[in-house]
């Protein structure tokens, strides 16, 4: 995950960009998940 700040710039520098999913370090990958199949029914 070394480029992922690059990536992330270029996103949000990219016209029409509308937003992503953060935490407080700025990104998602501290973001807790849950495989409970029942999430999938969503």
């Amino acid at each position: 995950m070394a480029g992922l700040d690059h990536i992330n710039a270029l996103a949000e520098a990219t016209s029409g960009f509308v937003g992503r999913l953060q935490d407080e370090s700025g990104n998602a990958t501290d973001i807790p998940w849950s495989s409970d199949p029942a999430w999938r029914s969503i």
